[in-house]
């Protein structure tokens, strides 16, 4: 069956979302699908120099008509209202003349931009295929704007009515969405490319040749994830301990954590290829898994994937999180052991979390062990690949 799948960016790129796409359809012959990018002025730019890592053709949208003015008077939220919906019939249209043109049999659209997922449902309704989502986080949950939820919520249960498969990263998500619309989904974890991490060494090794203690950090930061940093801060003043050092691998500097950038205990090195990535974690003495507390997105964190997990397992080294009780990242590392998981707002505890890592090499092994063990298990590359190729089969 080929498919045309739509994302708000595609591959190349170090962001999460495209690095997930390539490794999922890079052994798939080009010929059996394209991809298509629906104008998006906010991703414009952010694709990796060096070329298109997937054979497949690509084809990037037209920007959408969009009504320019209408500030005065109190139209500001109407003209953004109309050029959502102008935007959804510009790109269904778009969509649907590329996938007539491919031959296409079905639509995979993933989520993550307002406008694709009703406009790739459309697309498939013109031209008589079979729609899928992949559904990389809530597609109606993330939109602070009450009319934007409403609009989307209905757009959502509009489309499950004809979704022919969905995809999820974490069964968290799959178990949502069956208890809402009563629809099984298919699990993919966000996969990662394990080879770089293999052969493991001893995960009680010490590290880092400078004798501080590095607490590391790599991928995106969000607001989401801010107060579960503040408590990392704030338990490193609780023990006191100059030594340890949180190492920050991200695109900006996190000023809401070190507003004048002085804080010795946070070291900034900005965000690196995501083939630096590797040898990073692996010198790690503790890798830190945070998602929010206090955040007017709750169902997002229950169910969010971070898509950094399945190297961190990988690499070895023992894992923090500190992240809600009923969150999928909770679950995880502590059905598997896999991690030392601190579920609640306690920078205390958390405090207490880094020491026990810091002194029990037992604990360390243990959970280096059984991480590694997890990444093959759910996180490989080939686990991903075989489990999609069975979806489209």
């Amino acid at each position: 069956m080929k498919f045309a799948l739509v994302s708000y960016i595609l591959p190349p790129s170090n962001q999460a979302t495209p690095l997930i796409l390539e490794r999922l359809l890079r052994k798939l012959p080009p010929d059996r699908y394209c991809l298509i990018r629906p104008y998006n002025k906010n991703y414009q730019g952010q694709e990796t120099p060096g070329g298109k890592t997937l054979k497949a053709r690509y084809y990037d949208l037209k920007p959408d008509f969009q009504f320019t003015r209408g500030y005065r008077w109190g139209l500001a939220k109407l003209r953004s209202r109309l050029n959502i919906l102008l935007g959804i019939v510009s790109q269904a249209w778009q969509i649907a003349r590329v996938v007539r043109r491919e031959q296409c049999q079905a639509i995979i659209v993933c989520t993550g931009d307002i406008l694709n997922p009703p406009a790739a449902f459309i697309a498939s309704r013109l031209t008589g295929t079979v729609f899928l989502v992949y559904m990389l986080d809530w597609y109606s949950r993330q939109w602070p704007d009450p009319w934007e939820h409403r609009l989307t919520a209905s757009i959502e249960r509009w489309m499950m009515k004809s979704v022919a498969g969905i995809i999820a990263p974490n069964e968290f998500l799959r178990d949502d969405l069956e208890k809402e619309y009563g629809i099984r989904s298919t699990v993919i974890h966000n996969s990662c490319d394990l080879e770089p991490y293999f052969p493991v060494e001893p995960v009680s090794r010490p590290t880092s040749g400078t004798g501080d203690k590095q607490i590391v950090y790599a991928g995106a930061f969000y607001e989401f994830q801010l107060d579960a940093f503040q408590n990392l801060i704030m338990a490193f003043r609780q023990l006191n301990r100059p030594d340890i050092k949180l190492h920050l691998y991200i695109r900006r500097h996190p000023y809401e954590l070190d507003a004048d950038g002085t804080n010795p205990a946070i070291v900034f090195h900005g965000r690196l290829p995501n083939e630096a990535i590797p040898p990073i974690l692996k010198a790690a003495d503790i890798l830190f898994l945070p998602l929010g507390f206090r955040t007017p997105y709750p169902q997002l964190v229950r169910t969010s994937a971070p898509g950094k997990t399945g190297e961190l397992l990988a690499s070895g080294r023992p894992i923090l999180v500190n992240a809600p009780k009923d969150s999928f990242i909770s679950w995880y590392f502590r059905r598997y052991d896999c991690g030392l998981v601190v579920d609640n707002d306690n920078p205390q505890e958390l405090a207490a979390a880094i020491d026990s890592l810091l002194s029990d090499a037992e604990l360390r092994t243990r959970l280096g062990t059984n991480a590694v063990n997890r990444a093959k298990a759910d996180f490989d590359v080939s686990v991903a690949q075989a489990a999609f190729a069975q979806l489209l089969n």
